[in-house]
């Protein structure tokens, strides 16, 4: 079989897929949300052109894009937007009350959920890629509409040519409502795009910083984090059933006194005549023993705030209050915005008193602990304090950033609202 023969074997096919679905969206009522199906049709049926080989392929999908990115994507776009709307408005009336919130609890950090670094310099939040990409998307396609010629097997010889015309005149000039929708999602994605655009442009740094110091407190934490003591904590994340459980919730507050009875079961010891150095980058035995004091300090603080975050739903932000297994079992850093789960008035994370904690483990965890030395303190306080105040610039960075994706998501549902108001004028029949 030939691939012309074939190609048109393809082409059959399709045109008859096309005209099942013909006959199941004509059941339905034509509304103005009908009319969507019938410019899809158009787009296929109204076509007199017989492109041949390959050039089969390449139209259909070329059809098929402006069918989604044409008429389905504004329509998709509008209900996410007004989605996302009822979101803020639901939290501001839940939460706006609140004194002592929650960052997750804040419309304003809605945006560091989910962050994207596409190059070096270029970071974008979710929303604004999703409405970023897809103007981009429609403006590249709208490109393509126009000047695309329809593609023909040349079958006179390289010395003649063949004339060449619109591929797509056919919806330019005789579909009137096709191209009066195609005006308004022009209109819809231009002004979409000098919005982002313009927005972007004022806060890219700041999007930048906010990534990177979001970045570094996930990764602080991960660093100091003492796994053997959330494993305890959480009972190797086994239930009442001795079943292994994929998320660990903790229902008792972690105590000091839990802390200090998990430092003296590690029976740690320190060398009189070794000092203690963080800075070492070949760190003696008694540098590695307070490492694992230090680590276990900071997991307790980390425990705190899961702890804290108890009574949080489902459904809004569970990763503040669980504690999943792969960030256990995985070598990866498993951490992810750790600052959305802090309290909006939180400064520095850290507010157990480390040198009461110190102290009462010298005191009382018997004969080895009692080698544990003056020096050895003042450098697991000093680094305690170093980490802690390290955070708090991090946190501090992300609260006074100006970025609040807030206002700009209200005037984009406004703008798709306002489409889709114009949509129904339009067509409603």
């Amino acid at each position: 079989m030939s691939d012309s023969t074939e190609n048109n074997s393809i082409y059959k096919f399709l045109v008859q897929k096309l005209n099942e679905f013909i006959r199941i969206a004509n059941n339905f009522d034509k509304t103005p949300l009908f009319k969507i199906f019938e410019f899809i049709i158009n787009i296929y049926k109204e076509d007199k052109n017989t492109p041949e080989g390959f050039c089969i392929i390449i139209i259909f999908i070329l059809k098929l894009l402006f069918a989604i990115v044409f008429l389905i994507l504004p329509i998709v776009l509008t209900f996410y937007s007004i989605i996302i709307l009822l979101n803020i408005s639901t939290k501001s009336v839940k939460y706006g009350w609140l004194e002592d919130k929650y960052n997750y609890q804040n419309n304003k950090y809605d945006y560091i959920r989910k962050l994207f670094k596409i190059t070096k310099y270029l970071v974008f939040s979710e929303r604004i890629f999703i409405y970023l990409i897809s103007s981009i998307l429609f403006m590249v396609l709208l490109v393509a509409f126009y000047l695309f010629n329809y593609c023909k097997d040349n079958k006179e010889g390289k010395g003649k040519n063949t004339t060449s015309k619109p591929y797509f005149d056919y919806l330019i000039n005789n579909s009137v409502d096709f191209m009066k929708l195609l005006r308004v999602n022009i209109s819809l994605f231009s002004l979409l795009l000098f919005i982002l655009i313009f927005y972007y442009s004022i806060y890219f740094n700041d999007y930048k910083d906010v990534y990177e110091s979001n970045k570094r407190i996930n990764e602080i934490y991960y660093e100091y984090l003492d796994k053997d003591y959330i494993r305890e904590i959480c009972n190797n994340f086994r239930d009442d059933k001795n079943n292994i459980n994929s998320k660990c919730y903790l229902d008792k507050l972690p105590t000091d006194g839990y802390l200090l009875d998990y430092i003296n079961r590690k029976t740690l010891s320190f060398t009189a005549d070794e000092k203690v150095d963080f800075d070492n980058l070949n760190p003696n035995d008694n540098t590695k023993t307070a490492f694992i004091i230090l680590k276990s300090l900071i997991t307790h603080q980390f425990l705190i705030n899961k702890y804290n975050n108890r009574f949080i739903q489902k459904y809004e932000y569970d990763s503040c209050k669980s504690i999943d297994i792969d960030l256990i079992m995985s070598k990866e850093n498993k951490l992810s915005n750790l600052f959305v789960c802090f309290k909006e008035t939180t400064n520095h994370p850290f507010n157990i008193n480390i040198i009461n904690v110190l102290k009462q483990y010298k005191t009382n965890a018997g004969a080895a602990a009692d080698k544990i030395t003056d020096q050895a303190i003042g450098k697991i306080y000093e680094k305690y304090l170093s980490i802690n105040n390290e955070l708090s610039r991090h946190i501090s960075t992300i609260s006074k950033s100006k970025l609040n994706e807030t206002i700009l998501q209200i005037i984009i549902s406004i703008v798709f609202i306002i489409y889709l108001v114009i949509f129904f004028y339009l067509f409603w029949t």
